[in-house]
Protein backbone atom coordinates (compact mmCIF):
# COMPACT_ATOMS: atom_id res chain seq x y z
CA UNK A 1 0.00 0.00 0.00
CA UNK A 2 1.44 3.75 -0.89
CA UNK A 3 0.86 6.41 1.73
CA UNK A 4 -2.21 8.39 2.69
CA UNK A 5 -5.49 7.82 2.54
CA UNK A 6 -7.54 4.97 2.62
CA UNK A 7 -11.24 4.05 2.62
CA UNK A 8 -12.87 0.32 2.82
CA UNK A 9 -16.59 1.40 2.33
CA UNK A 10 -18.62 -1.65 3.59
CA UNK A 11 -21.87 0.19 2.46
CA UNK A 12 -20.90 0.15 -1.31
CA UNK A 13 -19.08 -2.76 -2.25
CA UNK A 14 -18.22 -3.79 -5.72
CA UNK A 15 -19.99 -7.12 -7.03
CA UNK A 16 -16.62 -9.02 -6.50
CA UNK A 17 -17.23 -8.42 -2.96
CA UNK A 18 -18.02 -11.39 -0.50
CA UNK A 19 -21.79 -12.44 -0.54
CA UNK A 20 -23.97 -11.42 2.06
CA UNK A 21 -24.54 -13.19 5.48
CA UNK A 22 -21.86 -15.32 4.78
CA UNK A 23 -18.88 -15.19 7.27
CA UNK A 24 -15.91 -13.39 6.52
CA UNK A 25 -12.22 -14.90 6.52
CA UNK A 26 -10.05 -13.06 8.84
CA UNK A 27 -8.07 -12.01 5.54
CA UNK A 28 -11.63 -10.92 3.13
CA UNK A 29 -10.23 -7.40 3.03
CA UNK A 30 -6.06 -7.90 3.67
CA UNK A 31 -5.22 -6.37 0.03
CA UNK A 32 -7.64 -3.34 1.15
CA UNK A 33 -5.01 -3.64 4.22
CA UNK A 34 -7.17 -4.32 7.42
CA UNK A 35 -7.87 -7.68 8.77
CA UNK A 36 -11.47 -8.66 10.60
CA UNK A 37 -12.71 -10.36 13.49
CA UNK A 38 -15.41 -10.75 16.34
CA UNK A 39 -14.53 -10.68 19.74
CA UNK A 40 -16.86 -13.26 21.19
CA UNK A 41 -17.15 -13.10 24.95
CA UNK A 42 -19.66 -14.62 27.65
CA UNK A 43 -22.18 -16.51 25.52
CA UNK A 44 -20.97 -15.42 22.66
CA UNK A 45 -17.73 -17.06 22.47
CA UNK A 46 -18.46 -18.25 19.13
CA UNK A 47 -19.07 -14.78 17.60
CA UNK A 48 -14.98 -14.54 16.39
CA UNK A 49 -16.05 -13.76 12.40
CA UNK A 50 -17.35 -10.96 10.79
CA UNK A 51 -19.89 -10.14 7.76
CA UNK A 52 -21.52 -8.30 5.72
CA UNK A 53 -25.47 -8.00 6.21
CA UNK A 54 -28.34 -5.81 4.18
CA UNK A 55 -30.46 -5.43 7.90
CA UNK A 56 -33.11 -2.99 7.15
CA UNK A 57 -33.15 0.50 8.22
CA UNK A 58 -29.72 -0.11 7.59
CA UNK A 59 -27.79 -0.51 4.33
CA UNK A 60 -25.12 -3.04 3.69
CA UNK A 61 -22.96 -3.14 6.73
CA UNK A 62 -19.78 -4.83 8.20
CA UNK A 63 -21.17 -6.51 11.73
CA UNK A 64 -20.05 -9.79 13.97
CA UNK A 65 -21.11 -13.23 13.11
CA UNK A 66 -20.99 -16.75 14.21
CA UNK A 67 -17.81 -18.59 11.67
CA UNK A 68 -20.47 -21.48 11.58
CA UNK A 69 -23.00 -21.08 10.30
CA UNK A 70 -23.58 -17.13 10.13
CA UNK A 71 -25.89 -16.79 12.79
CA UNK A 72 -26.68 -13.53 14.16
CA UNK A 73 -24.07 -11.83 16.25
CA UNK A 74 -24.66 -8.46 15.78
CA UNK A 75 -23.69 -7.32 19.25
CA UNK A 76 -20.74 -8.63 19.69
CA UNK A 77 -17.85 -6.04 19.22
CA UNK A 78 -15.38 -5.72 15.76
CA UNK A 79 -12.16 -5.68 15.60
CA UNK A 80 -10.30 -3.95 12.90
CA UNK A 81 -7.06 -4.84 12.85
CA UNK A 82 -4.52 -2.86 10.08
CA UNK A 83 -2.05 -4.87 8.57
CA UNK A 84 0.36 -2.14 8.57
CA UNK A 85 0.09 0.21 11.58
CA UNK A 86 -1.45 3.37 10.53
CA UNK A 87 -1.73 7.28 11.98
CA UNK A 88 -4.88 7.80 12.01
CA UNK A 89 -8.26 6.21 12.00
CA UNK A 90 -11.86 6.76 11.50
CA UNK A 91 -14.94 4.58 11.66
CA UNK A 92 -18.01 5.33 10.59
CA UNK A 93 -21.47 3.33 12.09
CA UNK A 94 -24.88 3.10 12.33
CA UNK A 95 -26.35 5.17 15.31
CA UNK A 96 -29.48 2.45 16.89
CA UNK A 97 -29.87 5.17 20.09
CA UNK A 98 -27.36 3.91 22.76
CA UNK A 99 -23.54 4.73 22.87
CA UNK A 100 -21.00 3.64 21.28
CA UNK A 101 -17.07 3.32 22.18
CA UNK A 102 -13.78 3.36 19.80
CA UNK A 103 -11.12 0.94 21.32
CA UNK A 104 -7.89 2.44 19.51
CA UNK A 105 -4.93 0.01 20.66
CA UNK A 106 -1.37 1.48 19.86
CA UNK A 107 1.44 -0.66 18.64
CA UNK A 108 3.05 -0.24 22.18
CA UNK A 109 0.85 -1.73 24.29
CA UNK A 110 -1.04 1.09 25.14
CA UNK A 111 -5.20 2.00 24.64
CA UNK A 112 -7.60 4.30 24.28
CA UNK A 113 -11.46 5.03 24.11
CA UNK A 114 -13.30 7.39 22.23
CA UNK A 115 -16.62 9.30 23.16
CA UNK A 116 -19.83 7.72 22.69
CA UNK A 117 -22.65 8.98 20.33
CA UNK A 118 -26.18 7.97 19.58
CA UNK A 119 -26.66 9.81 15.87
CA UNK A 120 -27.35 7.93 12.91
CA UNK A 121 -24.19 7.88 10.81
CA UNK A 122 -21.69 9.02 13.20
CA UNK A 123 -18.27 8.13 13.34
CA UNK A 124 -15.14 8.16 16.09
CA UNK A 125 -11.90 9.46 14.91
CA UNK A 126 -8.70 9.55 16.33
CA UNK A 127 -6.03 11.73 14.40
CA UNK A 128 -2.21 11.44 13.68
CA UNK A 129 0.15 11.51 17.96
CA UNK A 130 3.67 12.07 17.16
CA UNK A 131 5.37 9.41 17.66
CA UNK A 132 2.24 6.45 17.82
CA UNK A 133 1.27 4.18 15.70
CA UNK A 134 -2.25 2.14 15.80
CA UNK A 135 -2.18 -1.09 15.27
CA UNK A 136 -6.15 -1.89 15.69
CA UNK A 137 -9.45 -0.76 17.02
CA UNK A 138 -12.24 -1.93 18.22
CA UNK A 139 -16.07 -0.83 18.33
CA UNK A 140 -18.33 -1.82 20.59
CA UNK A 141 -21.91 -0.88 22.75
CA UNK A 142 -21.05 1.09 25.99
CA UNK A 143 -23.07 -1.17 28.30
CA UNK A 144 -22.19 -4.73 29.42
CA UNK A 145 -25.91 -5.53 29.24
CA UNK A 146 -27.95 -5.78 25.98
CA UNK A 147 -25.43 -4.82 23.73
CA UNK A 148 -26.64 -2.67 20.75
CA UNK A 149 -25.67 -3.84 16.79
CA UNK A 150 -22.45 -3.24 15.50
CA UNK A 151 -23.31 -1.63 12.27
CA UNK A 152 -19.69 -0.10 10.70
CA UNK A 153 -20.62 1.21 7.60
CA UNK A 154 -17.35 2.60 6.41
CA UNK A 155 -13.43 3.00 8.00
CA UNK A 156 -10.90 5.27 6.94
CA UNK A 157 -7.03 5.13 7.82
CA UNK A 158 -3.71 6.89 7.31
CA UNK A 159 -0.69 4.56 6.43
CA UNK A 160 2.49 6.77 7.59
CA UNK A 161 5.11 7.13 4.72
CA UNK A 162 8.23 4.57 4.89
Amino acid sequence: MTPGDHEVDFSRLSPEAPALDTPLSTEAFSDKGIQLSGIGTGANTVCTSTALRDTPPFRVHLTSADPDPAVACDGVPVQIRFTTPVTAVAVWYAGTGQNYILEVHFVDGTQNERGTSLEDGSFQAIGPQPGRLIRDVVLRGESPEGQPPIVIQRVEFTVPPP
